[in-house]
C-alpha cells in the first residue's frame, strides 16, 4: 500500500488525488525514486505531489482528479507524471480552492475541551440545525433521573426543559426544543447563535456545555456548497467534499452521516475510514468508532498516513 509523503496540511500540493484504481498500479513519490505499490481501494484519495509519478502495470486504467477534472492514465500509456501547479494562477475559482481544502481537510478546528464528559451530543463548541438536535449521553444507573435545559449563556431563564428523563435510556429527542432553536435563529438570521445546555442528575446540576445554532445565512451557503459537490463526476469526490463542507462548519454530527455513506458505498479508502473515524469520535459514537477502528486495524501500517489533520 502506498504511503503519503505529502504534507496535508499543504493545500497548494493537494489538488491532485487518486480516484479510481482498475489496474494493477504503482507510485513513484518525487522524494522516493522507488516505485510504492497501489491499493485498489485503501489508496482511494492518495494526495499526489507535483512530480509524483503513476502507472499501470497490467492491463486497465486509473484515473486521478486535479481540481474538478479528471484524469484517466491506461496500461498502454505508460507513467504519468503529475504537472506542476500553474504559476500564474494569482486568483484560483473558489471552487478549486473548495476542493483542494476538502482533500488536505484544511482548515478544521481541533476538537474542543469537554466541559461536561457525561454529555455526547450535542458536542462542546460544535454547531448543529435545529432540526439536528437531540440530548445522547452516558447511560447512568437505573434508578437515576436526569433532565435538560436550554437557556441563552447570558440568561438565567431556560428557553426549554425537559421532563424528568429514565437515566439509563441516554438518548431523547423533542420537536419542542428544535422548534424554539428555530425560532431563536429567525430573529438573528445572519448570526450563529450560542446556546448553552444544562444537564442535572436527579437535580443536581452538571458542568453546562457550549454548542452553535448554524445561521440561516451560513445555511443557504452551506446548501450552495454542497449542490457543487453534488456535480462533481467523482462519487469518491463527492463524499469527502460535502463531509468536509460539513466538518469546516462545526457540523460533524452530518459530517458523520456522508462519511458513514461513503464508507458503504465505496470501500474502505484508509482517507475516508479515517475522516468517518475522527466525526464519529467528535460527536461521541463509541460503537461506530470501535467497527472502524477493527477495519482500519485490517489495513496496513501506512494507512495512518492518510489520517485527517486538524488545523
Amino acid at each position: 500500500m502506498a504511503q503519503t509523503q505529502t504534507s496535508l496540511t499543504q493545500t497548494s500540493l493537494t489538488l491532485t488525488f487518486l480516484d479510481q484504481v482498475k489496474c494493477e498500479a504503482a507510485w513513484r513519490p518525487l522524494s522516493n525514486p522507488e516505485e510504492v505499490p497501489i491499493d485498489q481501494v485503501h489508496d482511494r484519495a492518495l494526495p499526489l505531489a507535483p512530480g509524483d509519478q503513476v502507472r499501470c502495470i497490467s492491463t486497465g486504467y486509473l484515473t486521478l482528479i486535479t481540481d474538478d477534472q479528471s484524469k484517466t492514465v491506461r496500461f498502454e500509456d505508460g507513467p504519468y507524471t503529475v504537472p506542476a501547479n500553474p504559476e500564474n494562477e494569482t486568483k484560483r475559482q473558489t471552487v478549486h480552492q473548495l476542493i483542494a481544502n476538502a482533500i488536505a481537510f484544511h482548515g478544521i478546528p481541533a476538537p474542543a475541551d469537554v466541559k461536561n464528559p457525561r454529555i455526547l451530543f450535542p458536542v462542546e463548541n460544535q454547531a448543529l440545525r435545529p432540526a439536528d438536535f437531540l440530548v445522547r449521553w452516558k447511560p447512568l444507573s437505573g434508578s437515576e433521573k436526569i433532565s435538560f435545559t436550554l437557556s441563552l449563556p447570558s440568561s438565567s431563564s431556560p428557553l426549554w426543559s425537559s421532563p424528568q428523563l429514565d437515566g439509563y435510556a441516554g438518548f431523547f429527542q423533542t420537536l419542542e426544543a428544535r422548534k424554539v432553536l428555530e425560532a431563536i435563529r429567525k430573529k438573528s438570521p445572519s448570526v450563529s447563535v450560542q446556546i448553552q445546555l444544562q444537564s442535572l442528575v436527579n437535580d443536581q446540576p452538571d458542568s453546562p456545555m457550549d454548542f452553535s445554532v448554524l445561521s440561516s445565512s451560513d445555511d443557504a451557503a452551506l446548501d450552495s456548497e454542497i449542490r457543487q459537490w453534488d456535480l462533481m463526476d467523482s462519487a469518491l469526490l463527492q463524499f469527502i467534499g460535502r463531509g468536509y463542507s460539513y466538518s469546516s462548519r462545526n457540523l460533524f454530527f452530518d459530517a458523520a452521516r456522508e462519511y458513514d455513506c461513503g464508507v458503504a458505498q465505496l470501500g474502505d479508502s484508509c482517507r475516508l475510514l479515517f475522516l468517518d473515524r475522527d466525526a464519529n469520535l467528535r460527536i461521541g459514537r463509541a460503537d461506530r468508532v470501535d467497527i472502524l477502528d477493527k477495519k482500519i486495524s485490517h489495513i496496513p501500517d501506512s494507512c495512518p498516513a492518510l489520517a485527517p489533520q486538524s488545523q
